[in-house]
């Protein structure tokens, strides 16, 4: 089952220029909900970004931006590659 968010679209009456409405359940600029992202981030850390983005719910790179954002939210931490790099023992500790 999947939720399509349909963000409305608005124009600045001034300028002129477009923005969308903001959701509780979504970030801005992401597609996917914040709970999509925390169930799929637990699913990484029992398993590995490859084999979660092979289900076909999310895509390796919507994988890697929800550990980015998730990472973001860790006090003290600095970015790492996560091209090769298994995330078990980073976000661990934040998840469980």
């Amino acid at each position: 089952m999947f939720l399509e968010i349909n963000r409305r679209q608005f124009k600045c009456g001034r300028c002129k220029k477009p923005f969308s409405e903001d959701l509780d359940l979504v970030k801005k600029k992401r597609t996917y909900t914040k709970r999509l992202a925390r169930k799929t981030i637990q699913e990484v850390l029992e398993n590995d970004i490859h084999s979660v983005a092979a289900k076909g719910i999310v895509t390796k790179d919507e994988i890697e931006r929800m550990l980015k954002d998730a990472s973001e939210e860790l006090p003290n931490l600095k970015p790492i590659n996560f091209e090769n790099f298994r995330i078990r023992c980073l976000l661990t500790w934040h998840f469980i």
